[in-house]
């Protein structure tokens, strides 16, 4: 076990906006990803070339719904990432005040 733990809970809390800050550009990019691919529909056609093109597990259908997917995943990380960072400087914060208070210090 550490022997101490050392927290700039400032500079965590500015980590956790910024880690916010990149899930919402990544949201807002799949977001314009999704729209352009929505506006585009199926250009390859529905004859035996276009359905082997967007059919099956290799397909451009699933694979671009495996990438989508992954983007929302990643933007999901990140707000857990921001949320988490955020809890832990609240916790440690007051922790250390707690501290702080139990051994007569003003806050």
């Amino acid at each position: 076990m550490a022997d101490k733990v050392e927290v700039n809970a400032e500079a965590l809390h500015t980590a956790a906006d910024k880690t916010a800050q990149v899930h919402d550009q990544v949201r807002d990019i799949l977001s314009s990803l999704q729209n352009a691919l929505s506006a585009k529909g199926t250009p390859w056609g529905n004859d035996e070339y276009g359905q082997r093109f967007a059919g099956g597990e290799n397909g451009y259908l699933a694979q671009s719904g495996n990438q989508t997917d992954g983007i929302a995943t990643i933007a999901t990380s990140f707000d857990h990432f921001a949320t988490t960072q955020s809890k832990a400087t609240d916790a440690l914060t007051g922790v250390d005040g707690s501290n702080a208070r139990g051994f007569g210090a003003d806050s």
